[in-house]
């Protein structure tokens, strides 16, 4: 376990999409969770928006949404 508390290594450049979606969700719910107690409650609130799409299923509409933002 890390300084963090995460069990997971962050993912390696080619990692796998579901890697590395697993590792930011673990991620982003830890900073959310130290957020609401240092009551910054906007920046938890997009942490754990974050967290919720990281921790989503890995749809093809997801990854046709990002390559539209990419143009």
């Amino acid at each position: 376990m890390t300084q963090t508390g995460l069990e997971a290594a962050p993912p390696e450049r080619d990692a796998d999409p579901a890697h590395t979606a697993a590792y930011i969700a673990a991620l982003t719910k830890e900073l959310a969770e130290l957020a609401r107690r240092s009551e910054l409650e906007v920046v938890a609130y997009l942490l754990e928006i974050v967290h919720l799409e990281a921790a989503g299923p890995i749809a093809p509409a997801g990854r046709m949404a990002r390559g539209r933002l990419r143009r």
